[in-house]
């Protein structure tokens, strides 16, 4: 798709890291800018890979996005980062943080 293809682009032409983690088909062009706004942000691989997962929408990968540059530690985050039910996710990340 063309979407998908402008993210790929975009990566090869600003030598974006870690490609080969999120150009995959699983993930679509929403979920494809989160990781790349989190490689902006120079994120270590650590840091991607806790947000990197096709069962987490876009919408739930910017908000772990935005609590690990807002500093909330990474044993934190992965509480409720991995949580496929998002009724749990939030009520996880309430009780976190």
């Amino acid at each position: 798709r063309a979407e998908r293809m402008e993210k790929i682009r975009y990566g090869l032409k600003n030598k974006l890291e870690f490609m080969e983690l999120w150009v995959k088909p699983e993930f679509d062009e929403c979920q494809m800018q989160e990781v790349i706004s989190g490689i902006e942000k120079d994120f270590s691989k650590e840091q991607l890979l806790i947000y990197l997962t096709p069962h987490l929408s876009a919408h739930y990968m910017a908000i772990v996005r935005t609590d690990i540059e807002a500093g909330v530690p990474l044993e934190k985050v992965l509480l409720y980062a991995n949580c496929v039910d998002r009724e749990v996710f939030e009520k996880t990340r309430i009780r976190v943080l």
